[in-house]
C-alpha cells in the first residue's frame, strides 16, 4: 500500500522540479563555465570596450568562452541581452561566430553597423555564416544602405552566397559601387563579387573595368575574374592588350592568364 504511494509522490516531485527548471538556459544557472559563471563574466566585461586589451574582465570572459564545448542559441541570446559594451559583445560574437544558428540572428544583425570596426566585421561574418534567407537579405540591405566603410566587406560575403537569389539581385548595386564608390577596397571587392556571382553574364562589363578603371585594384580584380572565360575571343584579346600595357604588374597577370588559356 505504501510503496505505490511513495512512487507516486516521487513522480510528482520530479515533475515539479522539471517544471521549475524547464524555462532556464544554462546561462541562467551556476552549472560551470557554460552557465552562470559566463553570465557573471559578461556583466563584469561591460566595463570594457572592444579595443581594451588590458581590461582583465574582458580577458577573463574570453578565456571562459574558449573553454566552452556547447554553443546554444538560448545561452548566446541570454548573454547578448546582458552584454552592453562593445568588448563583451565582440567576445561573444567572435566566439559564437562559427556556431551561429538562425535563432541567433536577431541579436547579431543590429551589430553589423556598429561603430567599432572589429565588432561590426565579426557580426557581418557571423550573419553570413548562417547563410539563410534572413541572413543574406540583411547583407543585401546593408550593401544598399550602409556607409562605404561599413559595407566594405559585404561584397566578399555575398560572393560566398553566389547561388542565392538575393545575391544575384544585388549585382546592379555591386556594379554601381565598383564604378562610383570613393572607397578603394569596396570598389575592388565589388568587382570580385560581380565576377563570382554573375561573371558569365558580365564579361563585357568586366572587360571594360579591366581595361579602363582608374583604380588598379579594381582592374586586377576584373582580370582575375575573367580567367574562367579567358578562352573566349573577347576576353583573350583584352588580356593580350593589357599584357602589352605600361602597368607591369597587370601586364604580367594578364599574360599569365592568356598563356594558360592558349595552352588548353
Amino acid at each position: 500500500m505504501y510503496r505505490p504511494m511513495l512512487i507516486a509522490l516521487s513522480l510528482l516531485l520530479l515533475l515539479s522540479l522539471t517544471a521549475c527548471s524547464g524555462g532556464q538556459s544554462s546561462a541562467d544557472t551556476d552549472a560551470g563555465p557554460a552557465g552562470g559563471q559566463v553570465m557573471a563574466l559578461v556583466k563584469k566585461a561591460n566595463t570594457c570596450q572592444a579595443g581594451d586589451f588590458n581590461c582583465k574582465p574582458l580577458s577573463d570572459l574570453k578565456k571562459a568562452l574558449k573553454k566552452q564545448t556547447a554553443f546554444t542559441a538560448a545561452d548566446f541570446n541570454a548573454y547578448m541581452q546582458a552584454a552592453t559594451s562593445s568588448g563583451a559583445q565582440s567576445a561573444l560574437v567572435t566566439t559564437y561566430g562559427d556556431h551561429m544558428t538562425p535563432e541567433m540572428l536577431d541579436a547579431v544583425i543590429p551589430l553589423m553597423t556598429h561603430e567599432d570596426w572589429g565588432l561590426r566585421r565579426a557580426a557581418q561574418k557571423a550573419v553570413a555564416a548562417v547563410g539563410n534567407d534572413q541572413a543574406v537579405t540583411a547583407l543585401v540591405k546593408l550593401l544598399d544602405e550602409g556607409a562605404d566603410d561599413v559595407r566594405e566587406l559585404i561584397p566578399v560575403l555575398l560572393a560566398e552566397k553566389a547561388d542565392s537569389p538575393q545575391a544575384k539581385q544585388a549585382v546592379s548595386t555591386l556594379k554601381k559601387l565598383a564604378e562610383q564608390s570613393e572607397n578603394s577596397a569596396l570598389r575592388s571587392n565589388a568587382v570580385k563579387a560581380v565576377a563570382k556571382i554573375d561573371g558569365k553574364n558580365q564579361i563585357n562589363w568586366l572587360v571594360r573595368i579591366a581595361k579602363k578603371s582608374d583604380l588598379e585594384a579594381a582592374r586586377e580584380s576584373a582580370i582575375r575574374g575573367l580567367e574562367p572565360w579567358a578562352d573566349q575571343t573577347t576576353v583573350y584579346n583584352c588580356l593580350v592588350d593589357i599584357s602589352k600595357g605600361s602597368n607591369e604588374q597587370l601586364a604580367r597577370l594578364a599574360k599569365r592568364i592568356a598563356v594558360k588559356a592558349n595552352e588548353k
